[in-house]
């Protein structure tokens, strides 16, 4: 399969709102998404923020890719349950904090909870898999270039 080019057009509503569209694989509309800071830097609270839209974009990738690899495996998920949680140093944002922390989640920690008539070791190649092939994960754990322009 070859590289798929995905593309999204947002539109700033206010300093802390911004409406995201999107485009599906076949050249749909999809909803809109709206990303917002946190009410308690914005006093308002109308969507999920940009870490939240990250965590999303993550546990949507593991499920994927988990049902796709259990399917592979030949066993049957039951019930998959994903949290996934990060900190991140809000005072960053604001040029509050030391030059040495980071701007981004300092680290994420994500639980997987599924119901499979599968054992341990096979539970473990799967998991090894998830985190082998997971697209989001490797954006995550590697560098990958962000060119920013303005035009």
């Amino acid at each position: 399969m070859s590289n798929v080019n995905k593309k999204i057009v947002a539109e700033s509503k206010s300093p802390s709102r911004i409406v995201v569209k999107t485009e599906g694989f076949g050249g749909i509309d999809l909803p809109d998404i709206i990303v917002e800071q946190p009410p308690s830097l914005t006093r308002e609270d109308r969507g999920s923020s940009p870490i939240d839209h990250m965590l999303a974009g993550l546990v949507g990738s593991i499920n994927w890719i988990g049902h796709l690899v259990a399917q592979e495996m030949g066993f049957e998920i039951k019930s998959l349950r994903i949290e996934a949680e990060g900190e991140v140093n809000a005072e960053h944002a604001f040029g509050q904090s030391d030059e040495d922390q980071r701007a981004g989640l300092k680290r994420i920690k994500v639980a997987i909870h599924i119901d499979a008539d599968v054992d341990e070791d096979r539970l473990e190649l799967w998991r090894k898999a998830i985190r082998f092939r997971c697209p989001i994960i490797d954006n995550l754990t590697n560098p990958t270039r962000v060119k920013v322009r303005i035009e």
